[in-house]
């Protein structure tokens, strides 16, 4: 759908007001606006979620009034409202100009283009290869959403990949990957046709070791002409994505709104991760922080952070709502393709995996803080994801900001962050700025989390685990609530103080039921860090501080929020991962031991 009219004609319907020379506020005040309100909105969201749109235009008629509206990443603009009927020439020149407008200026990005139907076909083929579907089976016409796998009597099956040996495991784990790639960017092309994407490639440092070695290399190794004027000439990447992989859970029409993509390379017949966002403007992008990251270590020697294959360049999309709104910020928009394809951190398959995915992480996060100057600032287990080969990484780099600049105050009026993993300290002082130790406590609520969710403990809900038996769990949703619960204070949103209670106390009020397994032994060395961290707090003072008031201690570099040095590096925190799993004394249980989501069916 290239432009949704939306009409209505009864009275209690009006979303905004229609007399047209007025000083009227645009919002109608009836109280049976906010439905319609509602629907307008999901439409221009799911416009642009199925859709590659960097704007998308609507036009609202109410009986005999109309209004042109405009929507971006950042807001919505709506034109003055005229009377269409008495005067038809603005509807009808604007219609006129939409349908002349090129795809671009109709509101399309310009780096995405629908795929034609040999390219689908061409796809579809690969998938049905993959799954080792005979000959004449990969050259019939192509089925949606095709799963079946080739007999094991067919004598002319041809697997994508075939092996002997000790790599025949390997290649078949590699085949089954494929096919699942295949069958996910595929799904439904009807609904989520596939599109061509054209990036710019990145160019990857060549290098190993620290900053001070690259400068080095860079000193010693002076480049040609010819290599200069190389390097200057634009490289563009093709991929085709389908079916997107991950939206924001906020599924909202104006705001960061990911999405993400397993995006397919016909050159290097691979599979790559493709994540579409909008950035707010004039903050340091997410592409900036994986070059400079890149630059200080090499990504490609780094396992513990994706590497960049390609982006949609400096010259990125950006929103225009911001023109016409006082105090709106505007957004960019980004487009990184990855090497890596992760899967969710939740779905470890045991509980040594969950620690050494989590180890990984955390060496990413060293490397950044310490080698590149800069701090992640949104540790959660969303960012946190499985590699193919079963190891972590850290992702999503957007919220990141230079080490040197952590004092200088925030760049944007909300809290950055996800507030279920923030720690203790930045959920209840507003004003208090992100530092290397509230990274690192996230580190502890993610594993918490994780054992409340897929672990017995003594508020567990009992077997057999349901949505039903979850919802009725009292102590359960208060131990949930212990990491959402926020409210509105006079200076901004504060938590709830029972999570910084676990921490003085050194522990949860809950217990896991194998006190002795290795999740169990890990929380309590790293209660211990935070409770020697939080000894070292003086709230006394730091509770009778405005957001006015911190910013001279802002200026003050000896400012200390705690004087325990516990969290003024990754030392000790990382010490404590590396005992656990090099201890060939700790109990892991197996992999069966892990349950359903206990967090299903819970109202908070």
């Amino acid at each position: 759908m290239k432009m949704l009219f939306e009409v209505k004609t009864n009275p209690d319907q009006r979303p905004f007001t229609f007399k047209p020379g007025t000083n009227q506020p645009i919002r109608s005040n009836l109280a049976s606006q906010n439905d319609t309100y509602a629907q307008i909105i999901s439409y221009a969201t799911e416009a642009q979620l199925y859709q590659h749109r960097d704007f998308y235009y609507t036009v609202y008629v109410w009986q005999n009034y109309a209004r042109l509206m405009r929507w971006d990443r950042a807001g919505v603009v709506l034109s003055e409202p005229f009377d269409w009927v008495k005067e038809r020439k603005p509807l009808l020149t604007f219609m006129y100009a939409f349908a002349m407008a090129t795809p671009q200026d109709q509101g399309y990005s310009s780096h995405a283009r629908r795929a034609t139907k040999d390219k689908v076909s061409a796809l579809q083929k690969l998938h049905k290869a993959a799954l080792g579907l005979t000959q004449a089976d990969a050259e019939a016409p192509a089925e949606e959403g095709i799963t079946k796998p080739a007999r094991e009597d067919s004598t002319d099956a041809k697997p994508a990949a075939k092996a002997e040996g000790p790599d025949k495991g390997l290649a078949e784990k590699h085949r089954l990957l494929r096919a699942a790639y295949f069958a996910e960017m595929l799904r439904d092309t009807n609904k989520w046709p596939v599109h061509k994407i054209t990036c710019v490639a990145f160019e990857l440092a060549e290098h190993t070791g620290t900053q001070a070695q690259v400068q080095a290399q860079t000193q010693t190794q002076p480049q040609t002409q010819t290599q200069v004027e190389a390097k200057k000439a634009t490289k563009t990447k093709v991929y085709w994505v389908g079916k997107y992989r991950s939206i924001s859970t906020s599924r909202s029409p104006t705001g960061r709104c990911t999405k993400t993509y397993v995006a397919y390379d016909f050159d290097s017949d691979s599979f790559a991760f493709f994540k579409d966002s909008w950035c707010a403007a004039q903050v340091t992008t997410e592409l900036a922080n994986y070059k400079a990251m890149d630059e200080a270590f090499g990504l490609e020697q780094s396992n513990s952070i994706p590497t960049i294959l390609a982006s949609n360049g400096e010259s990125t999309g950006v929103t225009r709502s911001q023109e016409f709104v006082e105090n709106l910020r505007g957004r960019s928009h980004q487009l990184l393709v990855m090497r890596e394809i992760g899967r969710p951190l939740e779905e470890y398959e045991s509980q040594f995996q969950l620690v050494r995915v989590m180890a990984d992480a955390m060496e990413g996060h060293r490397l950044a803080y310490e080698e590149a100057g800069i701090l992640h600032r949104d540790v959660s287990a969303n960012n946190i994801v499985i590699r193919e080969d079963g190891r972590g990484m850290l992702i999503d780099w957007d919220m990141t900001r230079p080490v040197a600049e952590i004092r200088s105050g925030a760049s944007q009026s909300l809290r950055s962050g996800t507030w279920m993993y923030m720690s203790a300290l930045l959920t209840v002082l507003p004003w208090k700025w992100n530092e290397l130790a509230d990274d690192l406590e996230s580190f502890l609520h993610i594993l918490c989390v994780m054992a409340l969710r897929f672990h017995v403990h003594d508020i567990s809900t009992p077997l057999p685990i349901t949505p039903e038996g979850n919802a009725a769990n009292g102590p359960l949703i208060g131990a949930l609530e212990t990491y959402l619960v926020r409210y509105d204070g006079s200076a901004g949103m504060i938590g709830s103080e029972r999570k910084l209670d676990t921490l003085e106390l050194g522990g949860p009020r809950w217990r896991l039921n194998d006190e002795d397994c290795g999740i169990a032994r890990l929380l309590q060395k790293l209660y211990r860090l935070c409770q020697q961290f939080y000894e070292g707090v003086n709230f006394r003072t730091l509770r009778t501080v405005s957001r006015e008031g911190s910013l001279q201690w802002m200026c003050d570099s000896k400012f200390r929020f705690s004087q325990s040095p516990v969290f003024d590096s990754h030392v000790q925190i990382q010490q404590a991962f590396n005992s656990i799993l090099q201890d060939n004394t700790i109990y892991w249980p197996l992999p069966s031991e892990k349950t359903g989501d206990q967090f299903e069916g819970l109202q908070t």
